[in-house]
């Protein structure tokens, strides 16, 4: 880990977690900040991952298809998106998260511009 995650309170009363890391093993890996956020329920967790994709589309993000459909392959998600624009990567996710007992968002990103 290069930042521990650290826990705050977001302004729809959730827990967040937001942490970086990068693949030590890996010469020139480039640090990834994973944000999960724990919801209260599947529909609000749903909510939070449409209005991030429609953000980061109108940010100009394209999808990229082909690793979405490759995450979501593994089943750990309920539902995938997956972004670049630039140099940028952004994936988001919703599904079941077993460690916080309950339905999380999460979003991962790196790069630069």
């Amino acid at each position: 880990m290069e930042q521990p995650f650290t826990k705050s309170t977001n302004a729809r009363g959730n827990d967040v977690y937001k942490g970086v890391a990068r693949n030590a093993t890996v010469p020139g890996s480039k640090n990834v900040t994973f944000v999960i956020e724990k919801t209260k329920s599947k529909a609000e967790a749903k909510n939070v991952y449409n209005a991030t994709v429609a953000a980061k589309l109108k940010e100009g993000y394209k999808a990229n298809r082909t690793n979405a459909a490759a995450y979501k392959a593994t089943k750990a998600y309920e539902e995938v998106w997956v972004g670049n624009y630039s140099r940028l990567w952004f994936m988001c996710n919703y599904g079941q998260n077993l460690i916080l007992h309950g339905w999380a968002f999460t979003q991962e990103s790196y790069g630069s511009s």
